[in-house]
């Protein structure tokens, strides 16, 4: 047991480290502390013997535990096993004051706690059990939903494991990162470093003759980013949050657990038990299709070249480009950001006659008109699939929960989904914590559906810009009152709506 000696060395001074609401007695917390250690004790030696404790074979602890047996070599039976434990995960769950307890448990403890041996778990045949949930909620993607989502939940001192595919957060990105006013002060993206940030006042919309008209709100502004280091730096808030980040690690499937007709929770492969699943794992959302969620069926398609170091001649600007020739279906666009220039283009998705944006003509034809320099070799690629059809029926269910891009959650007009996003897989987040924690008897899945963006108004406007897009009337009408009042409600007007 000397692997607790650093625990008791902070509570020699008689309190643990903190701000005086969080101060408890050090005899108090000795006192329990022992306590538990005395039920553990025979386990901990058991959880020693290394991998053969998992194989489930005779000597295991999990046959063990089904016999109800006290094994010399293998430890207490689960009965015994079970209150000790259960106390010891919640003496040491969230931290006291600036000390995190949780850092010097050792494996075996974790083991018991579901992170490796020593508790019956799915896999060994067993339902699960209060004791054998490895975490409280798996989210599947480290973007912007489902990072708002882990991190609001793990603030109220849930046990949340994100799994991310790529081993680089800013890696093949799909995500132009441009953040609206809203969310750059209304979230915790309001803590991103300057550095990574550029604002921008003003949308300069051009008709596809390349007549233009500024359009520009008092106040309002939109923030290009470095998007590569901000997904980087929402790792990091994922960590400090206590966030167990997995990166390189994609979902390849889970199991729906249930005692009667209740589920209880989720077996993901490679994870283990969890209480919620949680889908932000993009427009083809993996977790949607394995849980029989709903799944977006009307797309954009998107791509956009980034060029390092680029500067555009009016840089204090996002110039946005009509075109039904390049564009179908939505927009081109160049903006400045902090390391270069982006430029994309995105057009309607028709999966039985694909079509490839055109982006090089594109850019030959409204280059010059947007201040772009010419000669310029592009640097990263994004390229994806964009939701336009608006939340998805059915997004939640059974204890699994979709979100961001997965759900939907998208602008069918703009396409813009960081704020939205932001705002659902948070709400999802929060209402777990408040339903496994306070008991809300709202339960999440209903919570997700009450906090989906409904987006009337836009759909309306996604119908008729997809069935009634002509270049005419935009190049007739571009510097009318009705126009600029309606693009202005688009590109400034509240994104809830």
């Amino acid at each position: 047991m000397v692997r607790y000696g650093q625990c008791f060395k902070s509570l020699e001074s008689g309190y643990v480290a903190g701000p005086d609401s969080n101060r408890q007695s050090a005899a108090a917390l000795q006192a329990r502390f022992r306590k538990m250690l005395q039920h553990t004790k025979g386990f901990s030696h058991a959880a020693s013997r290394g991998p053969g404790i998992t194989d489930g074979g005779p000597g295991s602890a999990c046959n063990t535990a089904r016999r109800g047996m006290y094994d010399a070599n293998a430890g207490p039976s689960q009965d015994g096993l079970k209150p000790a434990l259960h106390e010891l995960h919640g003496f040491f769950a969230a931290p006291v004051g600036n000390f995190n307890f949780a850092s010097h448990i050792p494996h075996s403890i974790l083991a018991a706690r579901g992170h490796g041996a020593g508790m019956p778990s799915a896999a060994c045949g067993m339902p699960a059990t209060a004791t054998s949930f490895a975490f409280d909620v798996v989210v599947v993607g480290a973007s912007f939903a489902g990072a708002a989502c882990a991190i609001a939940a793990a603030q109220r001192g849930l046990r949340v494991c994100v799994l991310e595919r790529k081993r680089d957060p800013g890696d093949k990105l799909r995500t132009t990162g441009i953040i609206v006013k809203e969310a750059a002060e209304q979230t915790l993206l309001n803590q991103l470093p300057a550095s990574l940030t550029r604002r921008i006042e003003e949308v300069r919309l051009y008709a596809p003759s390349l007549k233009q008209v500024t359009l520009a709100a008092p106040g309002y502004y939109f923030l290009t980013t470095d998007t590569p280091s901000v997904m980087r730096w929402l790792a990091e808030q994922l960590r400090v949050s206590g966030v167990d980040l997995r990166l390189g690690s994609a979902f390849t499937g889970c199991t729906r657990l249930a005692e009667g007709a209740q589920v209880t929770g989720w077996q993901i492969e490679g994870v283990g038990v969890a209480r919620y699943l949680v889908g932000a794992d993009g427009a083809r959302s993996r977790v949607a299709r394995c849980c029989g969620l709903g799944e977006v069926r009307r797309f954009l398609f998107g791509i956009e070249y980034e060029f390092p170091g680029a500067r555009l001649a009016r840089p204090g600007a996002l110039h946005c480009f009509l075109s039904k020739r390049y564009a179908p279906g939505y927009i081109g666009w160049l903006a400045q950001n902090p390391t270069g220039v982006q430029a994309g283009l995105a057009l309607r998705h028709d999966p039985a006659n694909a079509r490839v944006p055109d982006i090089d003509g594109f850019l030959l034809r409204v280059g010059v008109a947007g201040g772009l320099p010419r000669l310029l070799k592009p640097g990263p690629i994004r390229a994806g699939l964009i939701p336009c059809s608006g939340p998805v029926s059915g997004l939640a269910r059974d204890r699994a929960i979709l979100t961001g891009d997965a759900a939907g959650i998208v602008s069918p007009v703009t396409a813009g989904g960081i704020h939205s996003a932001w705002q659902h897989g948070w709400a999802v987040g929060a209402a777990i914590a408040t339903h496994l924690r306070d008991g809300c008897t709202i339960t999440p899945e209903q919570a997700a559906v009450d906090a989906a963006p409904r987006f009337r108004s836009k759909r309306v406007l996604r119908w008729a810009y997809d069935r009634l897009q002509y270049d005419w009337p935009f190049d007739l009408l571009l510097h009318t009152a009705p126009l600029r009042w309606a693009a202005e409600r688009v590109y400034f007007h509240k994104r809830r709506c």
